[in-house]
């Protein structure tokens, strides 16, 4: 193996056609520095330099290596320069989104991604509820899910925020298809309320408001706090429940049948909230990805 010193102290010894001077540029001794050259000889089993007694040639094989050698300590120095240069971290966009809509905003976020590298991001996909918490934490400058405007939803008193409206979300009365209301050729809505429920949690309140504002009534309710897990516990029971089908886990999509009742057909906003304080997180990558999802609003059409 080629010793990389050994190499520099050759080149500066034919550069400046001197063993002395080589080595006042290279601290060592004019001894120090022809002992180096005999042993980079052996190593490479040829001979480098025709010596005479005050001067020397360069053999063919040394006019080979003095190329390679000036060309090798000039890489290694734009490297090391490299490497000194002080790391300059980028700046951090932080977006929380609910893991149900992460496939359709990771396509706005990848062509963001290709109009500017200037920005860090860190995406985070939890449960809705999860996201709305840390969101009111201040762990995101954007959270992406359904838009409540219920005040318990996102404490407007701890922060500064707005929203930008990106589509509808349908939700549906659905069932477990091995349901037998299912195999009947109607479906009277009063049939269908004798069922028990299955609601996800964070959406219960919106879900009743909203059912109770077309006059319909949800009675018999069984809550869980992940609402993947529905589709799960609708499985060989009697239970209905109202779900979106971008919340239905692909294993359980052909499981799932949704009834043609109009009147439980529901539509609730996607949102992207952000926060609107010039001091939190990084106000310039908030600005430029919001500037840019209005800009693109026709990907959710």
């Amino acid at each position: 193996m080629m010793n990389g010193n050994y190499l520099k102290y050759f080149y500066w010894t034919v550069k400046k056609n001197s063993s002395k001077k080589a080595g006042e540029i290279c601290h060592k001794t004019q001894s120090a520095i022809s002992q180096a050259i005999v042993k980079l000889e052996l190593s490479l089993d040829t001979n480098l330099l025709i010596r005479y007694n005050n001067r020397f040639e360069l053999t063919q094989e040394g006019k080979e290596l003095y190329i390679f050698a000036e060309k090798f300590l000039n890489d290694f120095e734009v490297l090391q320069q490299k490497l000194q240069e002080p790391t300059v971290e980028k700046p951090v966009l932080r977006i929380g989104i609910s893991e149900n809509y992460l496939v359709k905003i990771n396509r706005l976020i990848n062509l963001f991604l290709q109009s500017s590298v200037s920005y860090e991001i860190q995406i985070e996909a939890w449960d809705g509820e999860v996201i709305r918490k840390k969101f009111a934490e201040g762990l995101y400058d954007l959270m992406i899910g359904i838009h409540f405007e219920a005040a318990d939803r996102i404490p407007s008193t701890s922060f500064e925020h707005n929203s930008i409206h990106l589509f509808d979300d349908k939700i549906g009365l659905c069932a477990h298809k091995d349901h037998h209301e299912l195999l009947q050729k109607s479906h009277p809505i009063e049939n269908l309320l004798e069922y028990p429920m299955i609601l996800s949690k964070h959406s219960k309140k919106a879900l009743q408001t909203q059912l109770k504002n077309e006059a319909n009534k949800l009675t018999s309710i069984v809550l869980t706090n992940h609402p993947k897990s529905i589709p799960d516990l609708l499985q060989g029971t009697d239970y209905i429940s109202l779900l979106s089908r971008s919340s239905i886990p692909v294993e359980h999509q052909q499981n799932i049948v949704f009834f043609n009742e109009k009147s439980f057909s529901l539509s609730f906003p996607i949102a992207m909230n952000y926060r609107t304080e010039s001091h939190f997180g990084c106000e310039n990558a908030r600005k430029d990805f919001l500037q840019f999802t209005r800009d693109n609003l026709h990907l959710f059409s």
